[in-house]
């Protein structure tokens, strides 16, 4: 990712082919900002944003007959938000917080992926399977390390995510809603409410 009022110097060892997909709008340069002091310019293993990338550089060169050009747009340019809410996630990791050296490496392997996978449904059931160990093995080290459970820790992850799209960009809060995990609006503003003390959208007025 390159900013491209900047001076950038880049190479390549061998035959390469570059594409350029140039981003604009409000809150694109907090975007870049923060994916650039935390991750740096290269995001060499964001498969799901780079899969999302060809997917849309190819539709681009072989546009859409059966759209009309500003609808055409609009779908590329909602995907676009979606590729930097994808590489959002994946320099998350880099801001968890780090806890004592006593974490066991359960514990530390179910963060990890809830801070992956904090949009789907990630139950103490469905962690236990895929980590390989017990429910009340995992629900007692986050009781004991975090103070809290796995559901509370799961939505808190939400939350956080929420509160940065809100101030770094205008994106739909309704869209907001499904990039955070929460498949009933009412339900993400009320948990919202609960634990920032405002609503989303007041939220969203005070500090973006």
């Amino acid at each position: 990712m390159l900013d491209c009022k900047n001076h950038n110097d880049y190479r390549s060892s061998g035959l390469t082919r570059f594409s350029y997909l140039h981003f604009q709008g409000n809150g694109v340069q907090a975007y870049a900002d923060y994916l650039q002091d935390v991750n740096g310019p290269l995001f060499t293993d964001s498969q799901d944003a780079g899969d999302e990338l060809t997917s849309i550089l190819d539709q681009m060169r072989s546009g859409d007959a059966s759209l009309p050009r500003r609808q055409l747009d609009e779908l590329l340019h909602r995907r676009l938000e979606h590729v930097l809410v994808l590489l959002t996630r994946r320099v998350d990791e880099s801001l968890e917080v780090h806890y004592d050296d006593n974490v066991p490496p359960d514990l530390s392997a179910a963060i990890r992926y809830i801070n992956r996978h904090f949009d789907s449904d990630v139950s103490i059931h469905a962690l236990s399977k895929i980590l390989n160990t017990s429910e009340s093995q995992l629900s007692h080290a986050f009781k004991r390390h975090l103070d809290m459970g796995v559901h509370q820790f799961v939505l808190e992850c939400r939350i956080s995510h929420a509160k940065y799209l809100l101030t770094t960009s205008k994106i739909p809060i309704a869209q907001i809603t499904k990039e955070c995990g929460f498949t009933v609006s009412s339900h993400f503003s009320s948990s919202f409410k609960k634990l920032v003390g405002v609503s989303p959208s007041e939220f969203r007025r005070k500090f973006s």
